[in-house]
């Protein structure tokens, strides 16, 4: 396969379009090069040697998007498993039974909120399985459940009415 040499007016042109704003793919199309998609575009621009702008994103500023400071942050409006996911990332994964005392390393454990307040991280206890769902049927029969589906009723009900 030869590689395909561009000259250089081709890279000053798409150059200054890509300076007006264009997309990579843009700016080639607008130049009059053939091009498919965005990884076509990336190659054409490191063979004409135009550098591309930063994205402002790095690896390194991941961690620091994260909670509050990511833009597509909910708070307390996150649904049911975006709040089980908080309490993952947050308080990490749970290895052991607080009911029973249960610490196998082949068990399977979970965090089990314990007043039906998602949003509190710390609403949240270590159970393995049978404990888990032994607790939330003890709730049921009292008639203070507060589950999954009760949760996603009332999420709906609000996305609704903030409509």
């Amino acid at each position: 396969m030869t590689k395909i040499v561009y000259p250089a007016s081709t890279a000053e042109r798409v150059r200054e379009l890509y300076a007006t704003g264009l997309t990579q793919r843009d700016a080639v199309i607008a130049a009059g090069l053939p091009c498919t998609n965005h990884n076509m575009a990336s190659v054409i621009f490191r063979r004409l040697g135009v550098e591309g702008r930063r994205s402002g994103w790095s690896r390194d500023d991941s961690r620091a998007r994260c909670g509050p400071n990511h833009p597509a942050w909910k708070g307390d409006e996150a649904g049911y498993t975006s709040l089980h996911k908080r309490v993952y990332r947050l308080r990490g994964q749970p290895n052991h039974c607080e009911r029973c005392g249960l610490s196998a390393a082949y068990g399977e454990y979970e965090w089990a909120n314990l007043t039906g307040n998602y949003s509190d991280v710390n609403d949240y206890q270590r159970m393995c399985i049978t404990c888990h769902s032994s607790y939330d049927n003890e709730r049921r029969a009292a008639g203070t459940y507060y589950g999954h589906r009760e949760f996603m009723a009332d999420y709906r009900a609000r996305q609704e009415a903030a409509s």
